[in-house]
């Protein structure tokens, strides 16, 4: 994969879009403002019984992820590089957002966070097959990726019952890790939870959390909280 160089933040964003591998028809991704989500985002009293997602600290995306989208070697950091993928995938999102607020409201969950969740895991769709499972990973499905070796995967993968059972399995995280570790914060057990989705693991230290999948998705998703959702 090639590795850029030095080059302006309008660019980049043309990059970024003509790299992926989605949909690339008719798609007019706008200048972005990199200049970090904690100077833009608002928090929503109506989805902070989990935590509040716009309040959880995260360095945004590594350098691993960086590279698959091929942003490393710029002078982005892990949070500005969320923030542009989160961006190149609003429009695909957008198309999901009437049962991402629904499902939220119903289940007390950020919309911000399924958006994010949907951004990471399938490039809001863009990165299944035509049987709904995942190019990358063939175990799992739909928008939010539920590996069908550990969850009864069903219904349309691009569907709102599937955004729900992916939601219930997030808010099943967070409710045990209350449970572990009950001197966290709200915010704290909400990223433990965002860790175990993606490894199948409860962190037993705060401080130790170096998970790729969490801090990307609460930059994403502190992003989305601007953006609508």
């Amino acid at each position: 994969m090639k590795i850029l160089g030095k080059i302006n933040r309008n660019d980049l964003v043309q990059h970024l879009q003509n790299s992926s591998s989605g949909p690339k028809e008719n798609r007019d991704i706008k200048n972005m403002d990199t200049k970090g989500t904690s100077e833009k985002t608002m928090s929503n009293d109506r989805y902070t019984e989990y935590g509040d997602i716009t309040k959880v600290d995260t360095t945004g995306a590594s350098e691993e992820t960086m590279r698959a989208n091929q942003l490393h070697g710029t002078d982005l950091t892990g949070v500005e590089a969320s923030e542009m993928m989160a961006d190149r995938d609003q429009e695909e999102v957008s198309k999901y957002k009437d049962n991402i607020i629904s499902v939220g409201e119903k289940l007390k969950v950020h919309p911000a966070l399924i958006a994010a969740i949907i951004s990471k895991q399938s490039q809001a769709g863009t990165q299944l097959r035509p049987d709904g499972f995942g190019k990358g990973d063939p175990n799992c499905f739909g928008l939010m990726q539920l590996n069908k070796d550990y969850h009864a995967v069903k219904d349309d993968p691009f569907g709102k019952d599937h955004l729900e059972q992916g939601v219930r399995v997030v808010v099943g995280l967070i409710k045990t890790m209350r449970m572990r570790k009950r001197n966290w914060s709200k915010e704290q057990q909400l990223k433990g939870a965002l860790t175990c989705y993606m490894t199948g693991v409860f962190p037993e230290k705060y401080e130790d959390i170096d998970s790729d999948f969490a801090n990307d998705v609460v930059a994403r998703a502190q992003w989305f909280a601007c953006e609508g959702f």
